[in-house]
């Protein structure tokens, strides 16, 4: 579905200009014939057709806005009414053959089965069905902290025979347990021993780059990688180059600035934009190269310079830049109140950072980025219910000034 009742309005708001302006320069040439005064009726009757398909063009151009629009699917109580009452035995027989729109609202029904829909979801994890262990998967994903006991079968299954379903484990062990320490070293250490240039490379690469913070010990495994990987996979080296900015140690900063010299052009912005984002840390190791005027990447290290005295100037987006927001968004959704408040409080600090964002020459990937991070901040707070009143004025308040930063964004507001 579409925004259809704005286009309806917008169709008879135009059919009503051009009814009435064909009807006005119309008339006006009829009383300009009938008087004799035949010498402006040829300029009417232009300005009549001019004007006409002028409104023609702006109805085209609204179509084709229309239809570039993200479609809006309705909620899944209004197309499948009957799953919110089904069993979990009629939602797991479902599962096993279901696709696209059901699979997703059958699996929308798994959190209300608790702890009872887990053994299903593991046995059909290991069913013959390939489509049936991608449901499993994803599933057990949007189960969150409920399938936390079902991690050591989702590991089990990052050997399964389909990209598919190997492709879904990684996202459903991410979502389950995204900062667990013993995860980020099983997933470094089948990277270590995967080719990056492959499909499953280049997701293992994006799914560390989403971790969050590494070990220092991940900083060898991914220089390694990063060699490995080929010049024409771009995606990957970014994914790579991201992951070396998370390393939680000082050796990163060296890395990342003998990565701003890269003959690959896009390796060099991207390692300009992981040193900038490291704010005042980061200054001394790209003065000691700008010391050196033979440095080819000269120019790339002024830039990475300016964007990080930027970010060191600006205490908002220190702030964000140093913020765990996943773990941030994560807290939203827990029962515990104590955890809530401190993350809206956390959240309230670095949501100026949105506006603060200001894209400098050569940072149109940062700014896309802190689009991107804007609405899923704003979706995480729309997506949270608080039983206090309070609460939900400071989310609300969160969520305001996060908008401030781009009026005309189609990210949600949170509606109490």
């Amino acid at each position: 579905m579409y925004h259809v009742g704005r286009t309806v309005v917008l169709c008879f708001l135009l059919a009503a200009i051009s009814f009435g302006a064909r009807f006005t320069f119309w008339g006006r040439g009829q009383s300009m014939s009938r008087h004799g005064d035949w010498r402006n009726v040829r300029g009417v009757g232009v300005r009549r057709w001019v004007v006409f398909v002028a409104i023609i063009l702006l109805g085209a151009f609204h179509a084709c806005e229309v239809r570039a629009m993200r479609p809006v699917w309705p909620p899944c109580e209004t197309v499948y009414p009957a799953f919110s009452h089904a069993s979990l035995e009629e939602v797991m027989d479902k599962l096993r053959s279901s696709r696209d729109r059901e699979s997703y609202c059958l699996q929308m029904q798994l959190p209300r089965f608790g702890e009872r829909a887990l053994a299903p979801l593991v046995a059909l994890l290991r069913s013959d069905s390939e489509l049936g262990r991608v449901n499993a998967a994803s599933g057990l994903g949007l189960m969150r902290e409920q399938a936390i006991s079902a991690a050591p079968d989702l590991e089990h299954a990052l050997d399964d025979p389909s990209g598919r379903v190997r492709a879904m484990v990684l996202y459903a062990l991410t979502t389950i347990q995204p900062r667990s320490p013993a995860l980020t070293t099983t997933l470094l250490k089948r990277l270590e021993e995967t080719n990056p240039a492959s499909l499953d490379g280049e997701a293992l690469i994006s799914t560390v780059a989403s971790l969050g913070p590494l070990p220092p010990e991940a900083l060898p495994v991914l220089q390694q990688v990063l060699e490995r990987i080929p010049l024409y996979d771009p995606r990957a080296a970014r994914d790579a180059i991201e992951s070396i900015s998370h390393v939680a140690a000082p050796q990163r900063l060296p890395v990342l600035a003998r990565l701003v010299g890269d003959k690959d052009p896009q390796r060099s912005a991207r390692a300009v934009l992981a040193l900038g984002r490291s704010g005042v840390w980061a200054v001394p190791v790209l003065l000691s190269r700008l010391a050196d005027s033979s440095d080819p990447g000269r120019q790339a290290y002024e830039r990475a310079l300016q964007w990080a005295w930027y970010v060191a100037a600006t205490p908002a987006l220190a702030a964000y830049y140093q913020a765990d927001m996943p773990v941030l968004l994560r807290q939203l959704r827990t029962p515990d109140a104590v955890a809530r408040k401190q993350a809206i409080e956390q959240l309230a600090s670095v949501a100026p950072a949105f506006a603060a964002a200001i894209p400098l020459p050569g940072q149109g990937e940062e700014s896309l980025g802190m689009a991107q991070s804007r609405c899923t901040v704003m979706d995480a707070l729309s997506a949270s219910h608080p039983p206090d009143k309070q609460e939900r004025k400071a989310i609300l308040a969160v969520a305001m000034t996060v908008r401030q930063a781009a009026p005309d964004s189609t990210c949600p507001v949170p509606i109490y």
